[in-house]
């Protein structure tokens, strides 16, 4: 960094015959109200303006707020630097390098990386950068995609001074300053840098790894940390992650001492760098209904040793910095267990969503966070639906099922909140709450579908006899205007078993449903009904054959196909193995091979079946020789599997 001017020396603009320029008018005519708000039309301020670096400051000293004056970049040529330096902007060069989508002007930028699409690489490898003083005066802001081509002309019949292209707001890039006057200008430092490439830049963290650089991993890796956030390519963004958890013995060290970092950038992103480490040693396992899951982890990492610095972050200054801190607790698991004081205290965080991610983060605990259950039933009530949602799939998690955990979720099924209402149903279900049984079937007829879908979830996950009551409420969800719904309910039938027998024409007549999802989950849950009722009995078997096996979905055809094999391994198949037999060989040509596999296995089954049931009847002819033998008396006729036309 090269000072090339006396950074002081240019504190206030005027004109060539000394009189005060638009700018000073500009300041001198506002009243007071005015200029604390928005004197100069700015609308956003200016990101050099936000910068809480002190000694950066010191090196940039002061700026002259009474003409709007700020520190912009300007990206160019090292010769341009230099006749720019020497002399002063021209606008005659105005394009020379670059485009001009605002009109011929001064060209800058507020941030680093947008002045450096307009660099050029020397000879050597190095590009060239100025950092001037600007003094916008009134600016004139540009959101449109297309700016008018006279729109710098425009801002200068308006009185403006300098002109914002909005960049950020027509397209997400960056904002353009604009200035027509080159007076407004003071180039006060020449930045010499040289671009480092993706390739270069992870084969010196692998380097600095590799040789235990200390003082070199303390400047590399958080910069690291915060890249691997903030890039705009995600896959630079997936290669920082990887490569840092890779040598994660020498980063977590390091990141751990960057969570003490005055910058609350360096410490927002050493704790999200940690985080997702964290997720690195997880694997993830869905739970039957797809609609919650838990982690289990793998081998101890040595990302565990930043369980102290972590729950030292919970009571950082930034909200930001905290809630990463639980998120990344959260991640490690039962191996947090010596944060769960600190989260504790963390439940009674000023900030709503600090206290979500800290609930999360208990509930993902599991034993090791038991000791938090009064705080938890307490979070429940909070005032926010966010942390009543989490404290609610919390208490799920944490598997702890006493009569205060069951009134608290019972209760919650009545919130006027559906978010909470679907947490409850949730919790309920993964604690086995058989006495909410009634309370949950009521909800199959919520105004809103996701707790309707979470409480036919909840009512299979607790299955058997218990449920034995909400079955008809169920089997009316098999009709719901909701796909997830009726899909939701078919599972939960099946789960439920035996005792949802009642439900297997229903599911049976799913199997028609519109939505392929739907039909799959009715072929699946039709075998284990145990229907022991001739004409259900063969109604289900029949459609799995007609409708099932003989579904345009792969999936539907697997699940149908599974569901037969499943009959005909428990001896349920009946008078059926005929056509059974016959449909599964048509199976063996299948277009997916799973059910080819399934047709095979199954044609094996029903025909090593087959010489026993010959020798049965063998037997059994010797004894009824004197007894005249219908030729139809083993025949079922069509009017006997389906009595009722229900296919």
């Amino acid at each position: 960094l090269k000072q090339s001017l006396d950074s002081e020396s240019c504190s206030s603009f005027t004109n060539s015959e000394g009189r005060p320029s638009r700018i000073d008018a500009a300041s001198q005519g506002s009243d007071s109200a005015s200029f604390q708000w928005d004197p100069f039309g700015m609308q956003t301020p200016v990101l050099t303006s936000t910068l809480d670096l002190k000694a950066l400051q010191e090196i940039l000293g002061k700026t002259d707020l009474s003409s709007n004056e700020q520190w912009l970049f300007h990206g160019t040529s090292r010769e341009a630097v230099e006749n720019i330096s020497d002399r002063e902007f021209r606008l005659d060069k105005a394009g020379s390098h670059r485009g001009t989508l605002y009109g011929k002007g001064i060209y800058f930028a507020e941030c680093a990386t947008k002045a450096d699409e307009y660099c050029v690489e020397d000879a050597d490898g190095y590009c060239w950068m100025l950092l001037c003083r600007v003094a916008l005066g009134t600016v004139m802001v540009c959101k449109e995609k297309k700016p008018s081509p006279d729109v710098l002309e425009q801002c200068i019949a308006g009185k403006h001074d300098s002109l914002i292209g909005d960049r950020w707001t027509a397209v997400g890039t960056f904002r353009e300053f604009i200035l027509f006057d080159s007076d407004q200008v003071y180039p006060a430092f020449i930045l010499r840098y040289k671009r480092w490439s993706e390739a270069a830049f992870c084969r010196c963290i692998r380097e600095t790894a590799e040789s235990e650089d200390t003082g070199m991993a303390a400047e590399l890796y958080p910069h690291a940390a915060i890249l691997a956030e903030e890039h705009p390519d995600s896959t630079v963004r997936y290669r920082l992650s990887l490569l840092m958890d890779a040598h994660s013995d020498s980063v977590v060290p390091v990141l751990c001492d960057a969570l003490k970092d005055r910058r609350r950038r360096v410490r927002l992103n050493a704790t999200k760098a940690l985080m997702n480490m964290a997720g690195q040693t997880t694997s993830v396992e869905a739970l039957p209904d797809g609609s919650r899951y838990r982690r289990h982890r793998d081998g101890v990492h040595v990302v565990i040793s930043a369980v102290p610095a972590l729950t030292s972050c919970l009571k950082d200054s930034d909200r930001f910095v905290r809630r990463a801190a639980a998120r990344a607790l959260e991640r490690l698991g039962e191996h947090a267990g010596p944060a769960v004081p600190n989260l504790i205290m963390s439940l009674r965080d000023r900030e709503e969503e600090v206290r979500a991610a800290v609930a999360t983060a208990l509930g993902q605990l599991g034993p090791a966070a038991s000791e938090a259950l009064p705080a938890l039933l307490q979070a429940s009530l909070d005032n926010e639906e966010s942390v009543r949602v989490a404290a609610l799939g919390a208490l799920g998690f944490l598997g702890l099922s006493s009569s205060a955990v069951l009134e608290v979720l019972t209760d919650a099924l009545h919130d006027l909140s559906s978010e909470v209402k679907s947490a409850a149903a949730t919790a309920l279900g993964m604690l086995s709450a058989g006495t909410a049984v009634d309370s949950l079937a009521d909800c199959l007829s919520d105004g809103q579908s996701h707790v309707r879908a979470a409480a036919a979830r909840a009512l299979g996950q607790i299955g058997g006899k218990h449920t034995a009551s909400a079955v008809p409420r169920l089997t009316q969800s098999l009709k719901d205007s909701d796909h997830v719904v009726r899909r939701s309910a078919a599972v939960s039938l099946g789960r439920i078993g035996p005792f949802a027998a009642s439900a297997a024409t229903n599911l049976a007549d799913a199997m028609r449903d519109g939505n392929t999802q739907v039909r799959e989950a009715a072929a699946s849950s039709i075998c284990r009904l145990g229907v022991s009722e001739r004409i259900p009995h063969n109604v289900c078997i029949q459609s799995l054959v007609k409708r099932g096996l003989s579904d345009a979905c792969p999936e539907v055809r697997q699940a149908a196909a599974e569901s037969l094999l499943e009959l005909a391994r428990s001896d349920q198949l009946g008078s059926h193995k005929t056509t059974v037999r016959e449909a599964m060989t048509v199976r063996l040509k299948d277009e997916n091979a799973k059910v080819r596999g399934i047709a095979s296995t199954c044609l094996s089954l029903i025909q090593e079946d087959a010489p026993k049931k010959k020798k049965h009847k063998a037997k059994k002819k010797g004894g009824d020789s004197g007894r005249e033998h219908s030729p139809c008396a083993d025949v079922e006729t069509e009017d006997d599997l389906d009595p009722e036309g229900v296919l």
